[in-house]
C-alpha cells in the first residue's frame, strides 16, 4: 500500500490553496491509499480540531484514508508533524510539543529540519523529513541524511520519512511511503514508529533507516543545489508575473 504524509487543505490551513477533495482525486490517481494530513496548528483552535477530525473521517473511503494531524509550531520556532492525533495543543516548547504527540499515540516528526539553522543537541523525535519536497524536490536533504545518522546512534527507534508539504498543486508529486499492512489508522501509525515502511520516488527507494551509499549521496547533493536553483528562479518570476498582473 501506498500513500502521503505531511500535507495541508484550504479548509484548515491559512496557506493551502488545495481542497480535501481535490487531494484525494490526486490520490486515487496516483494509487495512493492514505493521506497523513498535517493541518498548520496556528490556524487550529480545539472546536475546530473536532471539525477536522469529523472531515478526515467523512471524507475517507476504500480507495483513501484520512489520517488527521497537525504541524505544530513550537516556542522555539521548529515545526513538528503530529501524525495520528486527534486532539489540540496550544502553542508549547518542541520537549512538551513531542510529549502531547506520543501521549495522545501519534508519530512526532521533525519537519524539513535542512531549514534549520540550529537544532537542539538532546533532540528526542520519532523522525524527521529526510525529504520534504517543497525544499528539497525528489532529492533527499544531505543535511538531514547526517542528522538521521546522527540521531540514530542514540536512538535506533529514529527514522526517516519522504515528505510532500502539499500547499498547491504544483506540490502533487510521486514523492510517497510504501508499507505492508491494512488501511487502518492505528496500524499505519504503528508500523510508522516501527520503522516498517520504505520511502520511494522516481529516483530513490530509500529505507527509513538511510541506507544511501556514498556515490547516490552525492547525487543528493547536486540534486539539490539544481532544485534549489530552479525554485529561486521560479520564485523571481512568479513575482514579477504578480507586479505586472498578470496572475494574482
Amino acid at each position: 500500500m501506498k500513500g502521503i504524509i505531511h500535507a495541508h487543505t484550504r479548509e484548515f490551513s491559512y496557506d493551502s490553496k488545495v481542497s480535501f477533495q481535490e487531494i484525494k482525486e490526486f490520490c486515487k490517481k496516483m494509487g495512493f491509499s492514505f493521506v497523513g494530513l498535517t493541518e498548520h496548528s496556528e490556524s487550529m483552535n480545539k472546536s475546530k480540531m473536532k471539525e477536522f477530525v469529523k472531515k478526515c473521517k467523512k471524507m475517507s473511503d476504500k480507495s483513501v484514508l484520512f489520517i488527521p494531524g497537525l504541524e505544530f509550531l513550537t516556542n522555539e520556532g521548529y515545526e513538528v508533524l503530529g501524525i495520528g492525533i486527534k486532539n489540540f495543543l496550544q502553542k508549547s516548547t518542541l520537549e512538551e510539543t513531542v510529549k502531547f504527540i506520543r501521549k495522545n499515540k501519534g508519530v512526532a516528526i521533525l519537519a524539513h529540519p535542512c531549514k534549520y539553522k540550529k537544532l537542539p543537541k538532546n533532540l528526542d523525535v520519532d523522525g524527521i523529513e529526510i525529504l520534504n519536497f517543497e525544499y528539497d524536490g525528489f532529492f533527499p536533504c544531505p543535511k538531514s541524511l547526517e542528522l538521521l545518522k546522527e540521531l540514530r546512534k542514540k536512538n535506533k527507534n529514529v527514522f526517516g520519512f519522504f515528505g510532500l508539504d502539499i500547499h498547491r498543486k504544483i506540490h502533487f508529486r510521486n514523492n510517497f511511503i510504501e508499507i505492508k499492512c491494512k488501511m487502518n489508522e492505528k496500524k499505519l501509525v504503528q508500523n510508522f514508529k516501527k520503522g516498517y515502511f520504505q520511502n520511494k520516488n522516481p529516483f530513490f527507494s530509500l529505507s527509513p533507516q538511510n541506507n544511501l551509499n556514498k556515490i547516490s549521496k552525492i547525487f543528493c547533493f547536486f540534486g539539490c543545489k539544481v532544485f534549489s536553483c530552479l525554485k529561486g528562479m521560479g520564485e523571481v518570476i512568479f513575482k514579477i508575473l504578480r507586479k505586472i498582473k498578470i496572475i494574482k
